[in-house]
């Protein structure tokens, strides 16, 4: 366990998809359902500190979920 931080340990201990973002909506961490998930949805897989928005967003998507976020 030495080593590990509190968000591994979180993340990893569910089945669901977590993600964890920053203000400015860039993926910071994620588990490994949630990679699965996006890549068998969206067959891509985002990176760490890459922006959660995919192409397909539309300009009023994004700033819908900005919003939300907020």
């Amino acid at each position: 366990m030495a080593g590990k931080t509190l968000s591994e340990l979180l993340l990893n201990k569910t089945n669901d998809p977590v993600w964890i973002v920053d203000a400015e909506l860039n993926l910071v961490e994620a588990n490994p359902a949630f990679y699965a998930l996006m890549k068998k949805n969206l067959s891509i897989v985002k990176k760490p500190w890459e922006s959660i928005f995919i192409s397909k967003f539309g300009s009023d998507q994004v700033q819908r979920w900005k919003a939300y976020y907020k």
